[in-house]
This record gives structure tokens, sequence and C-alpha cells, in this order.
């Protein structure tokens, strides 16, 4: 017999104590690992463990590969709501854009939302358009992403997925952090960033919200 949790709830380091065969049906997983991750990890053991989950909650430091280098077998089949709190080293800054294998490897995704905290202050670069190999998310309809201080892989990332996503209804992007210290003042450069990239890419069907204070 299957025990089922709603939620399954945990804190810790990289493994997770639950054994396969006890977690068939979970639809309801939050994880909060208090150690740095690979982003690899994230995508190989994950969604091994939690095959039926359709909303996950992932509380990580995690570190980023350069994008395009990472081929990954692994599918969340059934995930719908992905919530990501991530913590980044300066030296993640650029590879920001990797995030969107989480997209790749999960099909149904409905509604991402993705808080930034960067561990210390970091100088936004010049963005440019270093696009992935295109992916079609069909089913993504809402985004939001706080903590948008218009950082290169920030932008790379927003332009790709918008580009994307197709069916998106709702486009919700906060400068200030909703994690970690909060901002001395409002931050208008993300804003203006997230205009920039945006620009011939959003749906007029997409409703935009873009939040600086």
């Amino acid at each position: 017999m299957f025990v089922k949790f709603t939620p399954f709830i945990y804190k810790g380091v990289l493994q997770l104590p639950v054994y396969l065969g006890q977690v068939q049906e979970l639809e309801v997983a939050d994880i909060c690992l208090t150690c740095f991750i690979t982003l690899e990890y994230a995508l190989t053991a994950l969604p091994e463990v939690l095959k039926s989950v359709q909303s996950l909650t992932l509380d990580v430091p995690l570190q980023l590969p350069s994008p395009g280098l990472m081929e990954n077998p692994y599918q969340f089949c059934q995930l719908k709501n992905l919530k990501l709190l991530l913590l980044h080293s300066s030296e993640d800054v650029d590879n920001i854009l990797s995030l969107a294998y989480f997209l790749r490897a999960a099909p149904l995704l409905e509604e991402l939302e993705i808080h930034f905290n960067f561990s210390r202050y970091i100088k936004a670069k010049r963005w440019h358009d270093r696009s992935l190999l295109k992916c079609q998310y069909k089913h993504l309809r809402c985004i939001r992403i706080t903590g948008f201080k218009g950082i290169r892989g920030q932008a790379e990332f927003l332009a790709h997925t918008v580009e994307n996503a197709h069916a998106l209804e709702v486009l919700t992007i906060e400068t200030t952090n909703k994690i970690g210290p909060p901002p001395n003042r409002a931050d208008h450069f993300g804003g203006r960033i997230a205009k920039s990239c945006l620009e011939g890419k959003l749906s007029p069907k997409t409703s935009l919200h873009i939040l600086t204070g």
C-alpha cells in the first residue's frame, strides 16, 4: 500500500530521507536544502523521488552550469506549479539562463514563481540575447519573478521564457527582494531592463506588471 503525504515537507542536506515507494501518490512537496546543490542534481535526483508531484516549492542555494552544456533525460511528468527560492553565488550570475532546464523538465508546467536572492550585491552587466535552443512551454500561463535586478542572466532567462510561452496570460516582475535583506531604495534599473528584453517578445494578450518599489 502506498503512503500519500499531503504535503511532504523536508528541510535538511542533500539526500531526501524518503523511500521511493512511499511517495508514488505525493502531489505537494516543499523542500528546503541548506547546502549548495548543482542544477544537475536537482533535475536528476528530485524527479526520480517526486514522480507524481504537481506542486513543488524548492528553497535551495543552487550552482548553475553554463547554458547549453547540460542534457537531462529526467522529467517532472505531472508538475504544474513550481516555486523556486534561490540563493546564487556571484559566479553564477551569468548562468541564470540555465534555469530554463527546469521548464524543459516539466512539460505540463502552468505556473512559475522565482524569488532571487544573491549572496551579495552584484553590479548588473549589459545583457544580450544568448538564447538556448527553442523549446515551447505550451501550458505556461503565469510567471512571477522577484529580485529582478536586470542582471544579464536574469534578462536572458526572462526573454527566453516569454518568447517560448505562447499561452502566457500574466507576467509579474518585481525588482525588490522577497527573500533576503530588504532594499534600501526602489530599483528602477531592473524595471527598465525588463521592458527592454521583453520588447517584441510579449503577446498583446499577456497582462504585464512591473513593480519597482
